[in-house]
């Protein structure tokens, strides 16, 4: 039991960090490396190197794979897709992805709206998206109310139908954009 819950957190724990944390604020390599070691450095008696080594390997491809998935940049990503999709048209996603969009989807109803994917245009409109990376510290100007208005009237993730079964996302707007790894998902 022990070692099964060990394996949840060295799983779990970097793939919902890779998800909810911008790459630009926690490094999913350096969280990964962070958690091997607190989870397997303490017990390295009980893990033969080839093991850890090929758990880590594991991990890290996991990751990778997680962020090729969400990431609202990366061409070809189911989140680039979704973003792109025009209303009411199905996109198919990888298996994790509808994993992760039903949890976001729990959170959102559970705060109320507080806990909001569906933020990415007020992400992009603040300066806080890849864009800007390397530049986040830098002044700029605050965007206009009119602006700001705008993207808020595709706030609305309840509206974003999730078929687990067929394995697709429907959104009720062209309009409207989701992040599943930004912090700035709060609105």
């Amino acid at each position: 039991m022990k070692k099964a819950v060990k394996f949840f957190c060295l799983i779990a724990a970097p793939l919902f960090a890779a998800a909810f944390f911008p790459h630009e604020n926690v490094n999913a390599a350096f969280l990964t490396y962070e958690l091997k070691r607190e989870y397997l450095y303490d017990e390295i008696g009980n893990v033969t190197w080839e093991e850890y080594s090929d758990l880590t390997g594991k991990i890290d491809a996991t990751v990778a794979k997680f962020e090729r998935l969400i990431s609202p940049e990366q061409e070809g990503s189911d989140v680039y897709r979704i973003n792109r999709a025009q209303a009411g048209q199905a996109v198919k996603v990888d298996d994790m992805t509808m994993d992760l969009l039903l949890k976001a989807e729990e959170m959102y109803e559970f705060t109320g709206g507080a806990f909001n994917p569906a933020v990415y245009n007020l992400v992009k409109l603040w300066g806080f998206s890849p864009d800007n990376e390397g530049k986040y510290s830098v002044s700029r100007k605050e965007p206009e109310q009119k602006d700001i208005d705008e993207c808020k009237k595709y706030l609305n993730f309840a509206s974003v139908t999730l078929d687990s079964e067929n394995m697709t996302v429907t959104k009720p707007d062209s309009q409207m954009q989701i992040d599943l790894r930004s912090e700035e998902r709060f609105s």
